[in-house]
């Protein structure tokens, strides 16, 4: 382990056994209709890239609690108030696991001719501030 790693996480003591599962995109086929909201990766599981699955939490989060707040209590947990809260959620949802997906696709594939582009693309968004204050902003806070 230290040969990868060197000394930027600490002393590793042992390692007996790599233990690997595979990460892929999973998304809840049917919501609950009623009485129960799934947010976060509870609702659907995206692969662990920039962090978007915790970003997607704190959004969901947000919106879930803007929306209870400008509610009446009868209504909150009502099917009319969980499909609310998921239409709202779904197209921002929809776009973040096409995100993820596509730079997973991206940089896992070495197609000739692939690296050098993504270098490009990287030293873009590294230099070119409005690019990259848009993406931060993007991905942050769904704006």
């Amino acid at each position: 382990m230290h040969e990868h790693f060197g000394d930027r996480v600490g002393k590793f003591i042992d390692c007996e056994k790599f233990i690997t599962f595979p990460l892929r995109k999973i998304v809840l086929a049917d919501f609950p209709k009623s009485h129960i909201v799934v947010i976060g990766n509870s609702a659907q599981t995206m692969h662990p890239v920039a962090g978007q699955g915790f970003n997607t939490g704190i959004r969901d989060a947000h919106v879930l609690s803007k929306l209870m707040n400008e509610s009446e209590s009868a209504y909150i947990g009502s099917e009319s108030f969980v499909n609310q809260y998921y239409t709202s959620r779904k197209s921002e949802t929809k776009k973040t696991l096409f995100f993820t997906d596509s730079l997973v696709n991206i940089f896992s594939n070495d197609l000739v001719g692939l690296s050098i582009t993504r270098g490009f693309g990287l030293s873009l968004l590294d230099n070119f501030r409005p690019i990259k204050k848009f993406l931060v902003n993007k991905m942050s806070f769904g704006k």
